[in-house]
């Protein structure tokens, strides 16, 4: 009996393993049927162009990019534009993407931003609803989420990004390509004007007065502070990282010590902090670089500090304050 439980479990492996082959052979087999298809789109000419004319037509040249160029004929459009980048020893940026995604639909007016304005890349629409070569693409290419980001460099993938998190995407293309003007590479307008001083003064001082309102207890009050300190601290600390420009309403750490009280977003959003909707629940809070690159962020960091009790601030000096009245100009706590 044990003898035949043992060859039951080893004919099990051996199932398994057979099936992790076969789908390994096919993934390969697509990967392979997915090159050779768009190879032969460009390598194969035309039956009605004599040989003798079959040379390539002109390329336009990166200064003719800056708009993002949809594709509607699947593998052989692609491969015409990757090339073309490639010729450019220019970075290009796909966006696969549905009509019917939310999420695909709201990232769409920044990433036409982000073409405008990084002209020494090409950025390129793939919609895989807009026509059935393109669905066989992205079929093809295992694109199975969206919006979903490759970067191609001299033909080859170099990197790839899912979901609509513009800062990350931002990242990436300055990575790999260069960098983007500030307000391309946020969730905001290019040119909605960034406050003042005494404007942010105001309305910092407008949501700390609302958190302290909404918690009964004064300790509360100054955890919600030390946690807004937190993330805007990061972020005068680490100009220009990604990584702390973006906050989840979800963070576990943000929802419980800040984002729940009445005043908790609206202070980050004081800071320059904007509400990004990413569709679902994942929504977040996130800074363009223009924001927190702003002059006023660290007098106003200063000026949050003050609101703890010297005896229960972090042992780290805080910065001298600028004469601004000190958080008496903010009403006071």
């Amino acid at each position: 009996e044990e003898a035949s439980k043992a060859a039951a479990a080893k004919a099990k492996e051996e199932e398994a393993a057979a099936a992790k082959k076969k789908r390994q052979e096919e993934a390969a087999e697509k990967k392979a049927a997915l090159v050779a298809r768009v190879a032969a789109a460009t390598t194969s000419p035309s039956p009605s162009t004599p040989a003798a004319a079959a040379a390539p037509s002109p390329q336009p040249s990166p200064s003719s990019w800056g708009n993002v160029r949809h594709i509607a004929g699947g593998a052989t459009e692609l491969r015409a534009t990757l090339e073309e980048a490639s010729a450019a020893d220019a970075l290009c940026v796909v966006d696969w993407s549905m009509t019917t995604c939310g999420p695909c639909q709201r990232v769409k007016p920044m990433y036409e931003q982000m073409a405008r304005s990084c002209a020494n890349a090409l950025f390129v629409g793939i919609d895989v609803q807009a026509s059935s070569a393109n669905a066989d693409l992205a079929r093809e290419a295992a694109v199975t989420a969206f919006p979903t980001f490759h970067l191609y460099k001299k033909m080859q993938r170099v990197a790839e990004m899912r979901g609509a998190d513009v800062p990350r995407l931002a990242q990436l293309i300055a990575t790999h390509g260069g960098p983007i003007a500030p307000a391309a590479a946020s969730s905001g307008s290019d040119d909605e004007p960034l406050p003042t001083t005494e404007e942010m003064q105001r309305d910092i001082g407008k949501a700390l007065a609302t958190l302290r309102g909404s918690v009964a207890e004064m300790s509360e009050f100054i955890t919600s502070v030390k946690t807004l300190l937190t993330f805007v601290g990061n972020v005068v600390n680490h100009p220009g990282d990604s990584k702390y420009a973006r906050v989840r309403t979800t963070n576990a750490t943000f929802q419980s010590r800040l984002g729940r009280h009445p005043g908790g977003v609206a202070a980050m959003e004081a800071f320059g902090f904007k509400r990004v909707d990413e569709g679902g629940p994942d929504d977040a809070l996130v800074i363009s670089p223009r924001a927190a690159a702003h002059p006023a962020l660290p007098q106003m960091r200063a000026l949050l500090e003050s609101a703890i009790p010297a005896d229960q601030r972090d042992p780290a000096p805080a910065p001298t304050p600028p004469s601004l009245g000190g958080m008496g100009a903010m009403g006071g706590f």
